[in-house]
């Protein structure tokens, strides 16, 4: 394992999309890898600042330029006194004091109607008018100055009659986040939080929206959130009796979660294509590797766990999504019903012969017995593992709320089927060798602590915007949900081990997703982060690699 360096961390968010093989559709797609909050307004508490004009930028079928008018903000509130904060790092190059500063742009000119909303009032736009922006005419460019280094939220209020995702931008500081706004009657709020900006002037653009978007202020607060993201956290897995291994695989995770991020990656069922071009290309292999179960819950055999017994064997660590396909699917569309297999009957610990008894007698479904027999099938290689002795990271039903797959289809039948499966392997199968994770977008999806060892993201960023980001927001969102370590459990992108310092963001393992995210040709993809991007990951001196995993 790396050197412990001196780090002096501050004591101290869902989201997700992916399959495997699929490139992940718009319709799956979180905002971008942002995680968005609305809000009914979003001028609360604003200091009274005067803001540089503001422009919106020639373009190429338009010879003019739409000015935005400067506005001078004048409440009864008064700019908070700087609060001291000890520097996040040892080194000087992220140290930071957080001091409260807000100020907020009205966008007044270059308006072309209300679309005949109202003009005025808690339903309509805020100032004199609006700035309408599409995809097909000029960015809206807002100059702002920043008094101090940091992290800022901020908040776009806008209306659309439909759902329009757009993006906003500062190339100097290289971040592109997503945000979508509208689909509702009235202007409504959407907030980007825990940006960092250096401190000086900076240009930020708001355009690209997919249908045309009326927007009427922006408002840009600081936020020491960052400062309140937690990592201590107890060493013990939730199943009691764990294995050996288990337990002391998680003890190792408890203690470096915050300080360090472990290297992952999901590999195509059956092949170690997307780790071995990790290996070619940098020397190293990632800590985890992550396969796929969805196939055995069908009978069918890969012959992906012959492929994590010798993973484990070399030294690495086994993790497994469980993306169920029934019927040959695992969206919505299959046609199963998870409803008409859910039954008040204790089934998680009954054999085949009480199963087989209770369906002849009507008390329980045929969606019922298809469910069981699944888990019976995952339970059967689980066991392989579990009598090599290997410990297993198991994330069951991906993307909880994400209204795609079959086991999202609500709150309560998933949260029946999540915890069906931790009883029936638990209880009924034996399997004390699993860490369990959750991953979803919604705390309604939550099945508890009592059932959760690790909660994960799944993070996906438009070809070429990464942005190297940390992903920081959606850690403060997973705290918010749950006390567990967090996870990306899914990306197309690596999170910046800069970025992670900086905003104290430490993930407990990244890993990028399976297929072209990973591997073109045989060789290490290059589409979504160019070679230098994966050495900056693969060598950071918070990120371990297969080599350096020490939990003896």
């Amino acid at each position: 394992m790396k050197k412990l360096l001196p780090i002096l961390v501050l004591t101290a968010a869902l989201c997700s999309c992916g399959e495997p093989q699929k490139a992940p559709d718009t319709a799956t797609l979180p905002p971008d890898g942002v995680y968005i909050m609305t809000g009914s307004d979003p001028v609360t508490e604003t200091a009274s600042t005067t803001i540089a004009e503001t422009t919106l930028p020639e373009t190429t079928t338009e010879e003019t330029t739409v000015t935005t008018e400067a506005t001078t903000v004048e409440t009864t509130s008064e700019t908070a006194e700087a609060t001291e904060v000890p520097d996040v790092y040892e080194t000087g190059d992220y140290s930071y004091k957080y001091k409260a500063h807000s100020e907020l742009i009205e966008l007044e000119n270059g308006v072309i109607g209300a679309s005949g909303r109202i003009s005025g009032g808690s339903d309509g736009f805020s100032g004199a008018g609006v700035v309408r922006a599409d995809g097909d005419g000029p960015a809206v460019t807002l100059t702002v100055n920043i008094p101090s280094s940091g992290h800022y939220n901020i908040t776009l209020r806008a209306h659309a009659d439909e759902e329009s995702e757009g993006r906003l931008s500062c190339e100097d500081l290289k971040f592109s986040y997503g945000i979508a706004v509208g689909g509702s009657d009235e202007y409504e709020s959407r907030m980007l939080s825990c940006i960092y900006f250096t401190e000086g002037e900076h240009e930020i653009t708001l355009g690209g929206f997919d249908y045309p978007a009326d927007l009427d202020c922006v408002l840009i607060e600081s936020t020491d959130a960052v400062n309140g993201l937690e990592y201590g956290v107890g060493n013990k897995a939730v199943t009691s009796d764990v294995t050996r291994a288990t337990r002391h695989l998680y003890r190792y995770l408890a203690k470096i979660y915050g300080d360090y991020t472990l290297s992952a990656q999901t590999c195509t069922p059956g092949t170690n294509d997307e780790i071995d071009a990790i290996y070619e290309a940098l020397g190293k292999y990632p800590a985890i590797r992550i396969g796929e179960l969805g196939g055995y819950a069908s009978g069918e055999d890969s012959g992906d766990i012959d492929l994590a017994i010798k993973w484990w064997e070399d030294g690495g660590l086994v993790a497994y999504n469980w993306y169920w396909e029934i019927g040959g699917s695992m969206y919505l569309e299959n046609g199963f019903d998870l409803d008409a297999a859910v039954t008040g009957l204790d089934i998680a610990s009954m054999d085949g012969g009480r199963l087989t008894e209770k369906y002849s007698d009507g008390d329980i479904s045929t969606e019922t017995l298809m469910v069981v027999d699944g888990i019976d099938l995952v339970a059967a290689e689980l066991k392989k593992l579990r009598d090599e002795g290997i410990p297993v990271m198991l994330r069951p039903l991906p993307e909880a709320s994400n209204g795609v797959f079959w086991w999202g289809k609500d709150a309560d039948g998933y949260l029946w089927l999540y915890r069906l499966i931790y009883d029936r392997l638990t209880y009924y199968h034996g399997l004390r060798n699993i860490i369990w994770i959750w991953n979803g977008q919604s705390e309604e999806f939550y099945p508890g602590d009592k059932y959760v060892d690790i909660t994960s993201a799944d993070l996906y960023y438009p070809e070429g915007e990464n942005g190297a980001q940390s992903g920081v927001n959606f850690m403060i969102r997973a705290q918010e949900i749950s006390p567990k370590p967090a996870a990306i459990s899914e990306c197309s992108v690596l999170p910046s081990p800069e970025e992670m310092k900086k905003d104290n963001c430490g993930w407990l393992f990244c890993g990028v997703f399976s297929g072209e995210y990973a591997v073109d040709g045989g060789e290490l993809s290059q589409k979504n982060m160019t070679r230098t991007d994966w050495d900056i990951f693969y060598s950071a001196d918070n990120v371990i690699t297969r080599d350096e995993i020490d939990y003896e």
